[in-house]
């Protein structure tokens, strides 16, 4: 659901109320980062790239500390890396770092986050170029295809990605093989 201009008007004063409550507290309260993650995504559904990067930037910093403090923090944490490698990527900015916190993050959180993590390192994949990107597609693979049976969408991607880099890298055949893969799935 897209969200009204004026909604990035009430996420400001928000964020501008909770930046007064936190009274100097490191990370901020829970509440300034989860308005700063929301006044990016408000502020990048208005186009205001430089803007959003700049407010998720932030709040990336909040949920470390937060994250340091409650390790149940760790997957929110992680999902707000990988919006800020997309938003980077996205507006021409360097993404890689991000993304590969996002990888570590969703890699330490364990089996629960598998397809998070999946998601993550065809993230990072996408920051990346040449062998390194196939690497990483090839490790995204290899996670996801036993996620395939309850997430055929996702590891589909993933494979076609995957099939993307092998291209690119002239090995047509395994190429084929997995895109043959991904078609099976959806």
């Amino acid at each position: 659901m897209a969200h009204r201009v004026d909604d990035v008007e009430a996420a400001e004063a928000a964020v501008r109320a909770y930046r007064e409550l936190s009274n100097g507290d490191a990370g901020g309260s829970a509440e300034l980062t989860y308005w700063l993650r929301e006044l990016a995504a408000r502020r990048w559904e208005r186009g205001e790239a430089e803007r959003a990067v700049e407010a998720l930037t932030e709040s990336v910093a909040g949920y470390r500390v937060h994250a340091s403090r409650d390790p149940g923090m760790l997957p929110v944490l992680a999902s707000a890396l990988t919006d800020l490698a997309y938003m980077r990527y996205r507006s021409d900015h360097d993404a890689a770092q991000a993304a590969e916190e996002a990888v570590t993050v969703y890699a330490e959180l364990g089996e629960p986050y598998r397809l998070a993590l999946a998601l993550a390192l065809n993230n990072l994949s996408n920051c990346s170029t040449g062998a390194a990107a196939l690497a990483t597609q090839r490790r995204a693979a290899d996670v996801v295809r036993p996620l395939a049976p309850e997430h055929p969408s996702q590891a589909a991607m993933v494979l076609r990605n995957l099939a993307i880099c092998l291209r690119e890298a002239g090995q047509e055949q395994e190429a084929d093989a997995v895109d043959a893969e991904a078609r099976a799935l959806g």
